[in-house]
């Protein structure tokens, strides 16, 4: 306001908020006396909560449970994807910051301290890598006296990034070396001073079973046969071996082949070849280990690399040439208890000499990891796909193969279907496919389905779809049931009715093909188990698919509520949007291996 009171109305307003004044004075009196009684009645609400919370705790369900159901729920708690490690973040150590009782309980279950991965530490100068070095190894020392009589499950780890160890690298494999009577399971990836230090010093293992050993980086070229001879084999109980890497001759380790139960054998993309095997040798491996459980092997097409039936003995020679076919025919390779086979395989000219996969017969096999090496599929094969010809082989039917992970670029669409029709019990598969996704990421209004079309077209050309899966609508098709009969709702089956699981890495299905595809799969199962599909448990129960375009929000997002409403785990993993034209290499997996922990990412 721009009026200005002259004098007299000036008094008169002062004598008008006089009593106001006086008013709000008594009121700020009152309100400062309310919020001390406020803040009294808060302390005595604060402490009186603390009371009752304090009695309370004490009459919480978890007090009741003997210490033997806790110590058990505590082993629940440790990692599931691997050994458990130094942090306070997680279990053991974390059990042992919640409370006396539990630290109490904790430290007093020896299988709590049973397993640990060991990274050998850094440090940015010789004294601050002592003192670290130290400190690691007085935290290894009282977590291995935790573990008092248990077995021990260890794994040494060394970084790249550690080129000097000042003289104190040693003591951490001697630490390891003191418990070798109780070792069970033992993985080393470190440098060559330091494993031959635990593999050749002549220690008592009498329960180590399994011992993995590797090379990420092919450093094992000057060892020689040093790993080949060492002691650890030796162990009167090793029944399973991984050697990833390591190059040396692998059939002169002495063990006893006619007891191990897992081999795991493969390179890495340094040192490709350093762990393959001819399909020669793969075949004599295999038939002096009938007691193999699980496989992992990295074939090569090389012939001439074929030394095992002189080191392993007692394995029938076989000829060479044409004749190969008509032996393997006569001395089929029957292992019975073999459940899980990992097989990177090569074709061969079947002139020259057989594959390995297509004369083995597995009654027990449950899981199959397939993938052809780059390149091998543009050689023309008479018999077919080596995997589709042993699948068709096997004696046994229904196969009981339930979860399948194929690469997509080992085999034709036509090959994949053919493959799926022949497994009936089959419950988890996983197409994989690591390659980055080019998409074009900025499309007009105008001429947008065009330009992904062309996109798309340029991805999957002809040539490509002639030797890959190719995952399109077409193999939701073949996996899917077949549709209600006109006047009623019956569906019938499809060739994997007990599907729960299934994952496309990198695919072109359309998002109405996919809730086709749910649609269809929930009446199946439904009918058959006289239930609602949001009822039902057992049957498809989680999708992962990568798709190579944006993300259709309104689309995307009903289709994720129907998942959603049958109790169907959905993960769709869409082509970023981004400005101008470039490409989007989101799906790959993350590796989350900092300081040498071994993630797996393996879903089946």
């Amino acid at each position: 306001m721009n009026y200005a009171p002259t004098s007299s109305q000036m008094e008169q307003v002062r004598a008008f908020i006089q009593r106001p004044i006086e008013d709000l004075s008594i009121l700020e009196s009152q309100i400062v006396e309310a919020e001390r009684h406020l803040s009294d009645l808060k302390a005595r609400h604060k402490k009186l909560q603390q009371t009752i919370n304090m009695h309370q705790a004490m009459l919480h369900p978890i007090r009741q449970l003997p210490g033997e159901i806790v110590g058990e729920i505590f082993m629940r708690c440790l990692p599931t994807i691997h050994l458990p490690v130094m942090t306070t973040s997680q279990a053991p150590i974390l059990l042992t910051h919640v409370c006396r009782s539990w630290r109490s309980l904790a430290l007093s279950t020896p299988s709590l301290w049973s397993s640990l991965h060991i990274a050998i530490p850094r440090g940015i100068s010789e004294s601050a890598h002592r003192s670290v070095t130290q400190t690691r190894l007085a935290c290894l020392q009282w977590w291995l006296i935790n573990s008092r009589g248990s077995t021990l499950n260890l794994s040494l780890y060394s970084p790249q990034a550690l080129r000097y160890t000042y003289g104190v690298g040693t003591q951490f494999p001697t630490t390891i070396l003191f418990y070798s009577r109780r070792l069970h399971f033992l993985e080393l990836q470190v440098p060559h001073e330091m494993l031959l230090i635990v593999i050749n010093v002549p220690v008592e293992l009498p329960l180590l079973e399994k011992v993995v050993v590797r090379f990420k980086d092919g450093r094992s070229r000057a060892l020689g046969g040093s790993v080949g001879t060492a002691n650890i084999w030796r162990a009167p109980v090793l029944r399973r071996v991984v050697w990833e890497s390591v190059n040396a001759e692998f059939f002169w380790l002495p063990v006893d082949w006619g007891s191990m139960e897992e081999i795991d054998i493969s390179g890495n993309e340094v040192d490709k070849y350093s762990s393959s095997f001819s399909h020669r040798d793969a075949r004599c491996l295999v038939r002096a280990t009938p007691l193999l459980q699980r496989l992992r092997i990295e074939l090569t097409g090389d012939l001439t690399k074929h030394k095992a039936r002189q080191k392993l003995g007692g394995i029938p020679e076989e000829p060479e040439g044409p004749d190969n076919a008509a032996f393997l025919a006569s001395h089929p390779i029957l292992l019975s208890h073999l459940t899980t086979l990992d097989l990177a395989d090569v074709f061969l000219d079947p002139d020259i000499a057989c594959t390995f996969i297509e004369n083995l017969q597995l009654p027990a096999l449950t899981t199959l990891k397939y993938r052809l090496m780059k390149d091998s599929t543009n050689i023309r094969y008479a018999k077919g796909h080596p995997l589709l010809w042993f699948l068709r082989s096997q004696e046994q039917w229904p196969i009981q193969l339930q979860n399948l992970t194929v690469d997509a670029t080992s085999m034709s669409r036509e090959d994949f279907i053919d493959c799926l029709q022949l497994l009936p019990l089959l419950k988890r598969l996983w197409v994989k496919d690591a390659r980055e996704i080019p998409v074009q990421t900025t499309w007009d209004e105008d001429d947008e389905e065009l330009e992904r079309e062309e996109e798309e077209d340029k991805i999957w050309s002809g040539c490509v779809v002639g030797t890959e899966v190719v995952p399109d609508d077409g193999i939701l098709e073949a996996l899917q049931p077949s549709c209600p009969v006109v006047g009623t709702s019956k569906v019938t089956a499809g060739p994997n009715p007990r599907l729960e699981y299934v994952r496309f890495d990198r695919s072109k299905f359309t998002l109405q093909a996919l809730q086709k595809f749910v649609k269809l799969r929930s009446l199946t199962q439904a009918h058959d188990s006289g239930h609602s599909p949001s009822s039902r448990r057992g049957f498809l129960q989680h999708i992962h698919v990568g798709l190579m375009y944006p993300r259709p929000e309104a689309e995307a997002e009903k289709f994720e509520r129907q998942c959603l409403g049958r109790a169907i785990k959905i993960t769709l993993k869409f082509a970023q949007r981004r400005e101008g034209r470039g490409f989007a290499s989101h799906l790959g997996i993350t590796n989350l291996a900092d300081e040498g922990i071994r993630i797996l990412d393996d879903e089946l």
